[in-house]
């Protein structure tokens, strides 16, 4: 387990570098001409490199569960508000970008709330504002 950044956003680096270390563990699982101790210390060596990147990759989907979570409360307080008023288009200010790294809203927003069926084809736009904890819907725009 090699530390990038304290996000997940960062880890993107270590793309290209896992795959060496992909090529590296396999040549070493391969490799069945020795025997004896060194084949008991090269099994021992595997399990632990498996081990190390099995448990660091458990503690990094702990970003994408609260990332989940997030997107959830605000896809359902989002929809929530704006059923039953006809909106045809939602537009929302602060809505989280990403959460420990991981991407929640940098795009995609307007598809996810079509996905919850709560917009209209024939209707008025609509607005509001994620506060970080609820969704403030703006009062209509006055009509003459």
């Amino acid at each position: 387990y090699f530390f990038i950044s304290a996000d997940m956003e960062n880890a993107r680096y270590l793309y290209l570098a896992s795959s060496v270390w992909a090529l590296g563990v396999a040549c070493l699982a391969a490799d069945h001409t020795h025997r004896g101790w060194i084949r008991l210390l090269r099994s021992g060596l595997l399990v632990t490199v498996g081990v190390g990147f099995l448990s660091a990759h458990l503690a990094r989907q702990s970003a994408w569960v609260s990332a989940s979570t997030v997107r959830d409360a605000v896809l359902t307080q989002v929809t929530n508000a704006i059923t039953g008023r006809s909106c045809r288009e939602v537009t929302v200010r602060g809505l989280p970008d990403s959460v420990n790294g991981v991407f929640v809203f940098r795009n995609g927003f307007e598809e996810a709330v079509q996905r919850h069926g709560a917009l209209v084809s024939a209707g008025r736009p609509c607005s509001g504002e994620w506060t970080g904890a609820a969704f403030v819907l703006d009062p209509p725009p006055d009509t003459f």
